[in-house]
């Protein structure tokens, strides 16, 4: 007699992770940061392609101030799994504001007008850095 897998199915996993993702901005909004950081991590480890739990999770971290160099990691990490993705790399910039490193903000918001040329945040916050110019 065969035991049943320890590990949900993919389309389980998929539905835990909304879940918890779901829960998790609710903590978020309530500011309950690290349960939601928690619950937040799993939703990643069960569906590492859904840009929104990259996003929630980088939030969450720039709560702390402790915390500001891994949430511009973890928008990297999101990139890797989700590519040219303008959310993410318009959070990559977010995230370099909040470390106060105006060098990669720039690189960020660049790779955003590379997908969208017309991106009117991204020319704002470049025209604030003085680097609306190419450089």
């Amino acid at each position: 007699m065969r035991l049943p897998d320890e590990r949900p199915t993919a389309a389980l996993q998929k539905q835990i992770a909304k879940a918890n993702y779901n829960r998790a901005k609710v903590l978020y909004d309530e500011e309950d940061f690290y349960p939601a950081y928690e619950m937040v991590r799993q939703a990643i480890e069960f569906d590492p392609k859904e840009r929104d739990y990259w996003v929630l999770l980088s939030r969450i971290q720039r709560k702390n101030p402790k915390w500001l160099r891994q949430s511009s990691e973890t928008i990297r990490r999101a990139l890797q799994n989700i590519p040219d993705n303008l959310d993410l790399w318009w959070e990559l910039a977010e995230a370099f504001k909040a470390e106060r490193n105006p060098a990669e903000r720039i690189k960020a918001l660049r790779e955003v007008l590379k997908l969208d040329p017309r991106n009117r945040r991204a020319q704002s916050a470049l025209s604030e850095l003085g680097a609306d110019k190419d450089g």
